[in-house]
């Protein structure tokens, strides 16, 4: 809110899990917001500036504006944040005001499992798709041993929850100012927020709107992608695959509200995975702008749009032009996308409206694109 000192930002940020104070990164046509942030730290010398601060957000969206908070990790991990790294979540009494009337502050849990559990169960999943040897009438079976489809659906839970309560109210409600976070703020949390979007805004479901998503809520807000990446190390996992995963699962459940299919999303992971697309290879924006990678490498966007005008006559489908996989990535993404069924989802049927940003510009094509021009 513009009437936020510089001074209480920063007294504010200091609640806050490396600073990750709350920040908008969405607003609805009907004026719930959704902010995002790490989770809450002991500090208590400013927990008095936070409070201030999401009451200003609070304000801004609405005199009697509930304030919704998610946390997207479960019980038993937020304990043990409290106590073996300092974190922890809110107490709802914590945010409230005697002098407000009509308003409910409220924390909700939304039980998504932390990376560890997401790698584990990615690569049992690999290991599956990758065996011939399973017999047709086993097979469902091993695949819901690995909790694959089960924590997919829990992400998928959580960003229609969160949907909901921005946009589903009676008219004599005022919207809702709803913050969601996790341990960190780059993982579970851009996985919620990021699908809580595509299920509430439409343009968020065309080509353009869909890169403006990932570039918004991924890069920017900076998730990890060189930690994250599957070649290695002991912060991997395959968060990003696994929303392109959820994303797939809504595309195929309603195919006429989205401008690309399952085969366009195989095709966003090969790129995630060959390890050669600048837009996922960096931690955060500043260490790609420090490795000059606007100008240097190649954006994954510069493919997908491009997928998109050459493939107007055929209905936006059709083969993607991919620029090869890393170690196993081809047979595993496809495979895994191929394997998706359906599940229940319930979709927030609203037109909404976000903010604009712009992917990374380039200056170079991926090669098998090239040679497609040439013949």
């Amino acid at each position: 809110p513009v009437s936020v000192a510089d001074d209480l930002l920063h007294q504010a940020a200091q609640a806050r899990a490396r600073k990750r104070l709350p920040v908008l990164t969405y607003r609805h046509t009907k004026g719930s917001v959704l902010l995002r942030s790490a989770q809450p730290t002991n500090n208590a010398a400013s927990q008095g500036a936070e409070r201030t601060y999401l009451e200003a957000c609070r304000q801004a969206v609405h005199r009697h504006a509930p304030l919704v908070i998610f946390d997207c990790r479960t019980q038993v991990a937020a304990q043990a944040n409290r106590f073996f790294k300092g974190g922890g979540s809110e107490r709802p009494d914590t945010y409230q005001d005697s002098g407000r009337c009509g308003d409910l502050n409220s924390v909700i849990q939304l039980d998504v499992p932390n990376i560890h559990e997401m790698l584990n169960s990615y690569m049992q999943l690999r290991a599956l798709v990758e065996r011939s040897d399973i017999p047709e009438n086993r097979w469902l079976q091993r695949l819901g041993d690995t909790c694959w489809l089960e924590h997919c659906r829990k992400i998928t839970e959580a960003a229609v929850t969160v949907a909901r309560h921005m946009v589903i109210r009676r008219k004599d409600q005022p919207p809702q100012c709803v913050l969601v976070h996790c341990s960190d703020g780059w993982d579970r949390t851009a996985q919620v927020c990021s699908l809580a979007q595509l299920l509430m805004d439409h343009r968020y479901r065309t080509r353009k709107g869909f890169a403006t998503l990932v570039d918004k809520d991924w890069r920017r807000f900076g998730h990890r992608f060189s930690e994250r990446s599957l070649a290695g190390g002991q912060k991997a996992s395959p968060i990003f695959l696994q929303f392109l995963f959820c994303v797939s699962a809504v595309a195929a459940q309603f195919p006429a509200d989205f401008e690309f299919d399952s085969t366009d999303l195989m095709m966003l992971a090969d790129l995630r995975l060959c390890g050669a697309m600048g837009t996922f290879l960096y931690n955060s924006e500043q260490e790609a702008i420090d490795a000059d990678a606007p100008t240097t490498q190649v954006s994954v966007w510069s493919i997908w749009l491009q997928r998109c005008l050459t493939s107007v006559g055929a209905g936006c489908g059709g083969s993607s032009a991919g620029c090869g996989t890393g170690a196993g990535g081809n047979s595993s993404s496809s495979a895994l996308a191929n394997r998706r069924r359906s599940s229940t989802i319930v979709r927030a049927n609203s037109d909404g409206c976000g903010s604009e940003s712009k992917p990374l510009r380039h200056q170079q094509e991926c090669p098998q694109q090239q040679q497609q021009q040439q013949q």
